[in-house]
């Protein structure tokens, strides 16, 4: 009945991988745990050989082939008519967590979201958990690849695209997608604690590095209107269509340096909004010197 993907990288989780078995067997249906590691450091994926293999099958992959790749793989392996896919570095705070998934059944692409812990951690990883806890947990995006259960032959005709090699928005394509060929998304209240929290310098690299992925997929799918769909782009065309993006080419590299220096060695009270200054100044510089 329903096949648990689970892509791993470098991130030791047993904790998730026993409460999903838990789950599973009480409720008594047919299922297995499918998981790819996707070439971790062999001290963070040597744990995943003791798992069951009754219930578990674990492929190692000799080379990362990234976030899209492995997601296709693991609908490919899997067996069962429904896949739910779940990132490997969140956990399950709710007993009920597949059964709220078994109940909603009745779309073809269930998408349960995420939610981050509310206790601050250290300053080190501070602008993730803000970010999460600001902005991702009270997201209303209709579609997140962190957790989310879909039909086999959907996703047979859907796939993450291949061609989307770097980190991020390659969900954004998936959910753009799957509503343009006008198939029934819907969010139910089943949230995963991610746990898995980049530094400050990590997370803003990410930043940057997503923003130069839109950038190309903007382009690669020109098809999906992405920059009628999502936010940043939205605001910046917007901005743009009222001349007012000179205000981000008065930016220069020392202001950009102090921002950056405050989000990640002290952040603080307006975190989000100084993330939104410079997420702004950078597609800025794309869109400007990298055409």
């Amino acid at each position: 009945m329903l096949s648990i993907c689970i892509p791993h990288y470098n991130f030791i989780n047993d904790e998730l991988f026993s409460e999903l078995e838990r789950q599973c067997l009480a409720l008594a249906i047919a299922f297995e745990i499918l998981i790819i590691d996707d070439a971790s450091e062999e001290k963070h994926k040597s744990y995943l050989k003791n798992l069951a293999p009754v219930y578990f099958k674990v492929i190692f992959l000799e080379q990362n082939v990234g976030r899209s790749k492995i997601r296709n793989l693991l609908a490919k392996e899997a067996k069962y008519p429904w896949l739910l896919f779940l990132d490997g570095d969140s956990t399950i705070s709710d007993s009920g967590f597949i059964k709220h998934y078994l109940a909603n059944l009745n779309a073809d692409i269930i998408s349960g979201g995420r939610t981050y812990s509310l206790e601050r951690p250290d300053n080190l990883y501070f602008m993730h958990w803000n970010y999460g806890i600001e902005i991702e947990s009270e997201s209303n995006a209709q579609f997140h690849s962190n957790n989310f259960a879909i039909k086999k032959e959907i996703f047979n005709r859907l796939n993450f695209d291949e061609n989307i090699t770097n980190y991020g928005y390659e969900d954004v394509v998936f959910g753009l997608e799957a509503k343009k060929l006008g198939f029934r998304l819907i969010n139910i209240n089943n949230k995963v604690l991610h746990i898995g929290l980049k530094t400050n310098i990590e997370f803003l690299n990410d930043v940057e590095q997503a923003l130069i992925n839109l950038c190309e997929i903007e382009v690669l799918r020109n098809d999906l209107a992405i920059g009628q769909e999502v936010k940043i782009l939205r605001n910046y065309y917007q901005i743009r269509s009222l001349k007012l993006d000179v205000l981000l080419s008065i930016f220069n590299s020392a202001i950009i340096k102090v921002l950056k220096k405050y989000l990640i060695s002290s952040p603080k009270q307006y975190a989000n909004q100084v993330l939104s200054i410079l997420k702004l100044y950078h597609l800025h510089q794309i869109k400007t010197y990298k055409k």
